[in-house]
C-alpha cells in the first residue's frame, strides 16, 4: 500500500474514533493510566507515558536534560528541577530576575550545559539570562547585536557554538552566536517584519543547519551558523515554524503549526534543501506540532495539540513507528537523555516515557528480583539480576494491568517505579522473559 490519504482513509479514521475511545489522563483513584486510539496508514498501536506530579500550576514551554537523572523545566515565570528522573521536583528561585520588559514573562528555550551553567530564554522582550550556580543568582547576558530585543530559541552547535534566535526591535529575524566568550552576529538576509522571530534553530552536523521563523520562513547553513540563506517552499502557506528534527540522513523533518487545517509537518530527503509534505506522520488529527526530539535509540517524538482553542487537547506522536496518543493538556515541548523522555504543557503538565527509571549499567548472571520498601508510598525500588526480561506489568488483586512496559536490550540491574498514582492497596509486578516468568507482592499505602 502507498502512502496516500484517499477518502476512504477519512471514513475509515472517523469510524474508529466512535468505536475506540480517547486518553483518559490518570487520576489517583484509577489504575488505568491511558487509553487512548490513534490511526496511522500502519494500523493500531499503542505506547504507555506516565503523568508526572508537579510542584507549579503554571503553564510549562520547555524542557531541557543535562544527562538521564537531571532535567530542568521552563514555562510562565517558572523553572523546575529535578535529579531523579521526575520523582521528585523543585521550583528555583527567579526572584532575581528583572525582565527587560519590567512585565511578566515565559522561559521559551534554554539551555544547560551542566548543573551550574545555563541560559534561560525569556519571551516578550524578556531578555536573556545565564547562570553559573546552578540558579541560584542569574545575570543579564546582553547579545552582540544591539537591535536584538525579542528573544525567543537557545541552541548548541556540534562544534560547541551557542545560538542565539529572534528578532530585532525594528527588523525581522535575527541569530548571535556565542564562542570563545564573545556574542557575535551571523550573517541573515535583511528583513525588516519584526514580527518575522527565528522561533527554532538545529543543527545537524557541525556545518550543516536549520531555523525556522514565526512567519513561515526556513533558514540553511552550510559554514556552521556563520551564514544563513533562505529555502524556499510551496507546499503550505501561513505556517509558524516551530522545530525540526533529523530522524536519519535520508528524512529531516519541519514541525509547524498553523490556524489552517494543515498536517504539522514537512519533510525533506535532500538535507532541507527541498520541501514536501510528510505522509508518515500525516494523521487526520490535522495537528499544530509545537515540539520535537530525536532519542539516544533512533526514535523521533513530537508533541502538540489539536482541536480548536476552546476544546484543544494534547497529541504525541513518533517515528520511525507512528504512536498517536492525545492527552487532555497541550503540549508545547520533548527532550529528553537515555531511557527517559518528557513531554510538557499546559496546566503544569508532564508527561514520562518510560515510567522505570534511575537504571544504573551493571549487569550480573543470573534472573532474581528483589522490590523495596515493602509497604511503600508508591515509589518501589527494584533490585534484579537479568538476562532475558522482556516485559513488565503491574496488576491490582482484581486482576487489572495498572501499568506495564517493555524493557531495552541494554536496560540495567537496578531501578525505581513511580507509582504515586496507585490508590493504596496490595500489587504484583510481574517480569516476562522469552521463557520465564517472576512476579512478586508489594502493598502501596
Amino acid at each position: 500500500m502507498t502512502n496516500s490519504f484517499p477518502e476512504l482513509y477519512g471514513m475509515i479514521f472517523f469510524t474508529a474514533l466512535k468505536q475506540l475511545p480517547f486518553t483518559k489522563v490518570k487520576t489517583m483513584k484509577h489504575c488505568t493510566i491511558l487509553l487512548f486510539c490513534f490511526l496511522s496508514i500502519s494500523g493500531l498501536a499503542q505506547e504507555t507515558w506516565l503523568q508526572l506530579n508537579s510542584p507549579s500550576e503554571r503553564d510549562l514551554e520547555c524542557v531541557h536534560f543535562i544527562d538521564p537523572t537531571t532535567c530542568y523545566i521552563g514555562g510562565d515565570s517558572v523553572l523546575l528541577k529535578t535529579v531523579d528522573s521526575g520523582l521528585n521536583f523543585e521550583i528555583l528561585d527567579l526572584s532575581g530576575i528583572a525582565p527587560l520588559n519590567n512585565q511578566s514573562y515565559v522561559i521559551s528555550d534554554m539551555h544547560w550545559d551542566n548543573e551550574d551553567e545555563g541560559w534561560i530564554v525569556l519571551t516578550n522582550w524578556g531578555g536573556l539570562y545565564k547562570t553559573t550556580d546552578g540558579g541560584e543568582t542569574w545575570s543579564l547576558d546582553s547579545p552582540a547585536n544591539a537591535g536584538f530585543c525579542q528573544f525567543k530559541s537557545i541552541e548548541k552547535s556540534p562544534n560547541g557554538k551557542l545560538f542565539l534566535g529572534g528578532a530585532g526591535c525594528f527588523t525581522g529575524s535575527l541569530i548571535d552566536y556565542f564562542e570563545n566568550g564573545l556574542w557575535q552576529s551571523a550573517t541573515l538576509p535583511e528583513n525588516w517584519d519584526t514580527s518575522d522571530i527565528v522561533n527554532t534553530i538545529n543543527f545537524y552536523t557541525e556545518d550543516l543547519g536549520l531555523a525556522g521563523t514565526s512567519t513561515g520562513k526556513i533558514l540553511r547553513s552550510t559554514d556552521g551558523g556563520l551564514n544563513w540563506y533562505y529555502i524556499e517552499q510551496d507546499v503550505v502557506e501561513n505556517i509558524n515554524i516551530t522545530d525540526f528534527a533529523f530522524a536519519n540522513q535520508a528524512k529531516f523533518v519541519l514541525c509547524y503549526a498553523s490556524e489552517n487545517i494543515s498536517f504539522g509537518f514537512l519533510e525533506s530527503t535532500d538535507q532541507g534543501e527541498t520541501w514536501a509534505s510528510d505522509l508518515d506522520l500525516s494523521t487526520f488529527f490535522y495537528p499544530n506540532i509545537h515540539g520535537a526530539y530525536l532519542s539516544d535509540v533512533g526514535t523521533s517524538y513530537f508533541v502538540g495539540s489539536f482541536g480548536n482553542l476552546e476544546e484543544e487537547q494534547g497529541y504525541i506522536t513518533s517515528y520511525p513507528a507512528p504512536q498517536n496518543l492525545t492527552v487532555n493538556e497541550v503540549l508545547k515541548d520533548v527532550h529528553g537523555m537515555g531511557n527517559t523522555v518528557f513531554a510538557v504543557g499546559h496546566n503544569a503538565s508532564i508527561y514520562s516515557r518510560p515510567p522505570i527509571v534511575n537504571l544504573e549499567e551493571n549487569y550480573l548472571e543470573a534472573d532474581v528480583l528483589n522490590s523495596y520498601p515493602n509497604p511503600n508510598e508508591g515509589v518501589l525500588h527494584l533490585s534484579f539480576i537479568r538476562s532475558n526480561w522482556k516485559e513488565y506489568t503491574i496488576v491490582n488483586t482484581l486482576g487489572e494491568v495498572c501499568l506495564k512496559g517493555t524493557f531495552k536490550e541494554d536496560f540495567s540491574s537496578n531501578g525505581t517505579l513511580d507509582l504515586r498514582f496507585l490508590p493504596a492497596g496490595a500489587y504484583f509486578l510481574n517480569l516476562m522473559g522469552n521463557d520465564s516468568q517472576e512476579s512478586t507482592r508489594f502493598i502501596v499505602k
